[in-house]
Order: C-alpha cells, then sequence, then structure tokens
C-alpha cells in the first residue's frame, strides 16, 4: 500500500464528512466502498468525474451527496440503495435524464438538477415521500406533470427551460409555497388560483400576454402596492412578444388591435358575452356532473378592502379509487379530461360549474399598481364563465353591492374579441 492510499484511507476512517472539492478526482476513491461505511457527508463539486460507481449503493449512511460541476452523464440505478440521503447535488453535470430509481430514495428532500440537460422527470417522482425543494432550473424541461404528484413539495425553480404551459394539477398541489418560472416560453399560466398561499414568479416569459383574472387576484392580494384594483405583479419581460401563434392547436382570442391570447388547449368552444347564448354540449354537462360527484370544489371572488381576493378549495367526496372506477368507465379522450380535472370554474355568482371545454370569455386590462415590478402600465387579464347566464348574473351581482368606482371601470372596459 503506497502512502497516498494510506493517507486516503487514514481521511476516510477519521471522518464523517469528506471535503473532496477540487481535487480533479476522475473517479470516486475505490477506498470509500471499503472503509466509507461511517461516511455521512461528501461533497465533491469541481472534480472529473464522467459516473458514480455501482457500489455507490453501499454508502447507506450519507445523507448529503454533492458531486456538482463535474462531467455525469447518467446517475447508477444503485442509487436508490442510499436510503439515508436527503440532500443530493448533480448540478452543473451532462445528465439527460435521471434514474427511475430516484422515487425509491425515502429520506430525500432536496434534489437540485440545475445546470443539466433534462427534458422531463421519472414518473417514479410521486413515489418520493418527504420531497420538499427541487431546483431544475436551466435545462431544457418541457414537461413537469411527474411533478405535480410530488404532495410534500414546497420549492420548485423551473428558470430557464423550455416550458409551453403548466399542467392543470399543479394548484392542486398542497404544501407548494414558491415556484420559480422565469425565462420559459410561456404561451399562459393556470386560469385557477393555486389552493396554497404561494410566490409565483415568471419575468422574461415575452410570449406570455395576459394573466387569467382568479389568478391575478391572489397573486396581488398581498401587496401592499395594489390600490383601486390595480394589481401588483412581478412581470419583466412578459406582454413583450408581438408572435404569430398560428402552428398551435389552441383556439386564441384576437383583439381589435391585433394580439392574441393563447387560451388553454382543451378550451374547444369559447363565447363572447355579446354573442347569442347556446346550451352546453351532452359532453360538458357529463363531465361536469362526473366532477362535482367526485369533488367538492368552490372559487370565491370576493372584495378585500380595496381590490379582489380570489380563494379556492377541492377535496373528495369520494375515495380516489372511485375516480379512478369512473375514468376507467369513460373513453380515452374523456378519462384523460376528467383525470386533469377542468380547465377553469365558473366565477359566476353562487355558480361553481367545472368548465372543462366550453366557456363565455371576457378580456379586460388591469392596471399596475408598482412600476418597478413590471416594464408595463396594463395587462389583459381573462375572466371565463360556464355561460351568459353566469357572465350577466356575474355583473349584476358586482353592481348589487355597492360598487366600488375601480369595479364599475372594470365591468365597462370589457374588450371586444375574434376567435381566431
Amino acid at each position: 500500500m503506497d502512502t497516498d492510499d494510506s493517507d486516503l484511507i487514514e481521511e476516510i476512517t477519521q471522518h464523517r464528512v469528506l471535503h473532496w472539492n477540487y481535487r480533479g478526482y476522475e473517479r470516486l476513491p475505490f477506498q470509500l466502498k471499503t472503509f466509507g461505511n461511517h461516511v455521512q457527508e461528501i461533497y465533491m463539486k469541481m472534480n472529473n468525474l464522467k459516473s458514480l460507481p455501482n457500489w455507490i449503493g453501499d454508502l447507506k449512511l450519507v445523507t448529503n451527496l454533492y458531486v456538482s460541476q463535474n462531467q455525469l452523464e447518467f446517475l447508477p440505478e444503485e442509487i436508490r440503495e442510499m436510503k439515508s440521503l436527503e440532500v443530493l447535488d448533480v448540478s452543473c453535470n451532462s445528465l439527460s435524464e435521471l434514474p427511475t430509481s430516484i422515487g425509491l430514495l425515502p429520506k430525500l428532500k432536496t434534489l437540485l438538477v440545475l445546470n443539466n440537460k433534462l427534458t422531463s422527470f421519472p414518473r417514479e417522482m410521486y413515489l418520493l415521500p418527504d420531497i420538499k425543494t427541487i431546483n431544475a432550473a436551466s435545462n431544457l424541461i418541457v414537461s413537469i406533470e411527474e411533478i405535480c404528484l410530488c404532495h410534500t413539495l414546497e420549492e420548485l425553480h423551473l428558470d430557464n427551460n423550455l416550458i409551453v404551459s403548466l399542467p392543470r394539477k399543479i394548484v392542486y398541489m398542497p404544501k407548494l409555497k414558491s415556484l420559480t418560472l422565469c425565462r420559459n416560453n410561456l404561451l399562459y399560466l393556470p386560469t385557477l388560483p393555486f389552493i396554497t398561499d404561494i410566490d409565483i414568479s415568471f419575468d422574461y416569459n415575452p410570449s406570455l400576454n395576459y394573466i387569467p383574472y382568479p389568478l391575478g387576484c391572489q397573486i396581488t392580494e398581498n401587496s401592499l402596492y395594489s390600490i383601486n384594483g390595480e394589481w401588483d405583479l412581478r412581470s419583466f419581460g412578459c406582454f413583450e412578444l408581438g408572435w404569430e401563434p398560428t402552428a398551435l392547436p389552441n383556439k386564441k382570442l384576437q383583439l381589435p388591435t391585433g394580439e392574441k391570447l393563447v387560451m388553454p388547449l382543451d378550451l374547444k368552444v369559447i363565447k363572447n358575452a355579446s354573442s347569442l347564448p347556446s346550451p352546453p354540449s351532452l359532453q360538458e354537462l357529463s363531465l361536469g356532473s362526473l366532477y362535482l360527484s367526485i369533488y367538492s370544489h368552490d372559487l370565491h371572488l370576493f372584495r378585500k378592502k380595496d381590490k379582489h381576493s380570489c380563494h379556492m378549495n377541492r377535496r373528495f367526496y369520494m375515495h380516489q379509487a372511485y375516480l379512478k372506477t369512473v375514468a376507467n368507465a369513460l373513453n380515452r379522450d374523456l378519462k384523460k379530461l376528467l383525470l386533469q380535472g377542468p380547465v377553469s370554474i365558473c366565477i359566476g355568482h353562487r355558480c361553481g360549474t367545472p368548465i372543462f371545454s366550453q366557456c363565455v370569455a371576457w378580456v379586460i386590462p388591469k392596471h399596475i399598481a408598482y412600476r418597478l415590478r413590471s416594464s408595463k402600465e396594463e395587462v389583459l387579464s381573462t375572466i371565463l364563465f360556464c355561460s351568459h347566464r353566469c357572465s350577466n348574473s356575474f355583473k349584476e351581482y358586482i353592481m348589487s353591492v355597492n360598487p366600488e368606482s375601480w369595479e364599475v371601470d372594470m365591468l365597462n372596459s370589457q374588450k371586444q374579441w375574434n376567435l381566431f
């Protein structure tokens, strides 16, 4: 045994925390497998690691593994054996995917995968029982469907990716407190508020050119700068791009000024408030009835001082197994719609009808209160109703409860649009 090996073995045996940053290692020292069963934390930032060994799973007591700024192209499936692992930092590598076994880490709380080449997450992510923070900024991520099932997640960082839209399920994540989406390709945001009191940022999404009214009300609810119904939005670099979204299958609302608002994909029939009323389709009625037999889903819009606030609650009437039983009796398209949940909930007075594919839409302008957070003085917003009757009743209700001047202005500022 040479002196270097002896020194390394001595370092391993005498420490529970190994600081091996900047050492130029091309592989994890094999001595760690033999002498490192007691080790709890490993720091190997800025080395030349191209892979982690299969025996990494033998390190049963390691709670923190930091291997950022290496040259890793994959993680071994054996990582699932690291049953004590709480923090995994593989940032600034060349990972194009995560192993499916990552869902089998029972104590993982923090996953740092920023600055890699990920396009999505493995389906097994929902198996993580205690995950709190995921930072996946600066990747190539397009879809985050799998993340929406991580019910313990509190922080989700997705800046600098390729996300065009968010899954509808994201608003129902029960613990989510922070969501960052800056510098993506977002075309629209969820039409519903989150069920949690969330801090959301979406600066520098230039194709994002409107904010759904319930979500805008939630974002600005606790702002000290919002008065007279104005919104306080952090939205630098949004509402900028004069982009022609002609290749998308989504319906678009075209304003007289030429702006096109890209609507959620599943909205197939969108009516103007001034158009002739028509009854909803049998499919829309059936899906709404099924959904309300499974969930209690409430959307509350109310005046709070000098602004509107919007809160949402959803809970099961039935066991989740009943939802799957009902969904399995439907064809594939209807099953998908039911499991994803409605695009929105009617905001009409005392209505609450789920909106899956048909709606009446308003487009209104909203003034921005605090210009240091936004490059625009005004932003467009959409309000969705299940029918013309609810559209009219909403206006009548606002006018019947001693409306503020800004509420009257809002009702009278509806913009005309054509379906594109």
